[in-house]
């Protein structure tokens, strides 16, 4: 934590050094900031994840639907509809 002015930032009624009190309250908070960038960088991770998985499931259905259309097995009509679904999710 870096304090520009520690002597604005110290409690009335504190008695110690304004550079103690910085020092206290580093001590105090850092093992917390600490545990929170690990929670946050796993939950980005986790995040990304299920994120990639999701558009993998979009394109597999996209290839799916381009296949289908393709081969005649599918009506043109059907396949707007189909592309308009992904289109609006």
């Amino acid at each position: 934590m870096v304090m520009s002015n520690p002597e604005q930032s110290v409690p009335q009624n504190y008695n110690g050094e304004p550079e103690q009190y910085a020092m206290e309250v580093t001590q105090h908070y850092m093992p917390k900031l600490e545990q929170a960038e690990k929670q946050l960088v796993a939950y980005r991770a986790s995040v990304v994840q299920k994120d990639a998985f999701r558009s993998l499931i979009f394109m597999l259905l996209a290839i799916g639907l381009l296949y289908f259309f393709i081969y005649k097995e599918m009506k043109p009509v059907y396949f707007t509809i189909a592309l308009g679904c992904f289109n609006s999710g």
